[in-house]
């Protein structure tokens, strides 16, 4: 049975993820944002993120890992975007995915469904890319980020998906069992009838694909709860679990 690692919020930390998914045997990585690959220092100009995280990419203290990888990456990786991302690369590749943008290195775009081999069945795995916003996601005339724009020459806003990209994944899984769902933002959590945190539209989601897990990124903490017959698991900051052994009932067929 092949070896299917879960990860997210690695921050650029590329080296790490890829000695310990070959130690480890893995055949395909699926992560759920905020990787940044960042080719060069370029990609800096459009890049969302913490002034003191773009100021350690810069001075070197902070190595660009993603760059030593773009004639190809060792192990398969499947990822969606997060809201710390270099979104003037990116967003090239914001329609349906998954695209390959460098050899074995795959990103849904917006959002996309695929097959992944296990070495008894293939999953199916669908993705999710960015962040809720009140505004921007719940516009009906949204207009996406491109740096040319002026009125919409802030990055941040790239980071923030519509309700659209939501009904567009619904369309494309339309008639498929979805195994594993990729999110980067989680699905509300309401705690004495306060929102702590994620969104009902993620939510919505997640029950409208009833995948069999959905794994979330974005929040660092480690959880596991259940929306309808879905088990929704938090993902902790730049860690790693093989699916095989962390989750292994989702192999029951």
């Amino acid at each position: 049975m092949k070896k299917i690692l879960l990860t997210t919020d690695n921050h650029g930390k590329h080296k790490t993820l890829y000695e310990n998914a070959v130690k480890n045997d893995v055949t395909t990585i699926l992560q759920c944002g905020d990787l940044e690959p960042i080719r060069s220092l370029d990609d800096l100009q459009h890049f969302p993120a913490p002034s003191k995280f773009v100021c350690e990419y810069k001075s070197g203290d902070r190595p660009l890992e993603f760059a030593e990888y773009l004639k190809g990456v060792p192990v398969p990786t499947y990822t969606i975007s997060g809201n710390h991302e270099p979104f003037g690369w990116l967003e090239q590749f914001r329609s349906r995915g998954p695209h390959e943008l460098v050899p074995n290195f795959f990103y849904f775009g917006n959002y996309g469904v695929t097959e992944i081999e296990t070495g008894v069945g293939k999953l199916t795995v669908a993705g999710f890319s960015k962040i809720f916003h009140e505004e921007h996601s719940l516009a009906e005339n949204f207009q996406p980020w491109h740096p040319k724009r002026r009125k919409l020459c802030s990055p941040k806003r790239a980071a923030y998906f519509n309700e659209a990209d939501i009904h567009a994944l619904i369309d494309a899984c339309r008639g498929r069992e979805v195994d594993i769902l990729l999110l980067h933002e989680n699905p509300a959590k309401y705690h004495g009838g306060k929102l702590e945190y994620g969104c009902d539209l993620i939510t919505d989601l997640v029950k409208a694909l009833l995948p069999k897990i959905a794994f979330c990124g974005h929040m660092h903490f480690a959880a596991e709860r259940m929306i309808d017959s879905t088990r929704v698991v938090n993902l902790p900051i730049n860690q790693y679990f093989i699916l095989e052994e962390e989750w292994g009932d989702l192999w029951e067929k």
